[in-house]
């Protein structure tokens, strides 16, 4: 994804952005089968700079009645200043309505 660092934040490109959703709806990884996923991911946050020490799986999936193949991926990154923490979760998992799908965009729309 292409963000470079402005004066005034952050530009983010549109089009690096769809692409990345597309990359990421295309990889398997229903409830419980998250390991690729979670390796996609990775890969990206690797890519943008994020080191190796900063990404780190919990052991949920030893406490999931439904087990698993990776627990939930944490990324911690030490902020630039003092102040309160911040978090952002997501679901990574596909719902099974959508497992085996393949994005395809049309015009605006991805469907």
């Amino acid at each position: 994804m292409a963000i470079s660092s402005t004066p005034s934040g952050c530009d983010i490109d549109p089009k690096s952005v769809v692409d990345l959703v597309i990359g990421m709806m295309a990889v398997p990884g229903r409830s419980g089968e998250e390991r690729q996923i979670a390796g996609f991911i990775t890969d990206r946050l690797r890519e943008a700079g994020i080191p190796d020490s900063a990404v780190s799986h919990d052991t949920m999936t030893r406490r999931s009645p439904i087990g698993g193949q990776i627990g939930n991926l944490i990324v911690k990154l030490p902020g630039t200043r003092r102040a309160p923490r911040r978090l952002l979760m997501a679901h990574i998992d596909t719902v099974p309505l959508c497992v085996g799908s393949r994005p395809v965009r049309k015009g605006g729309l991805i469907t």
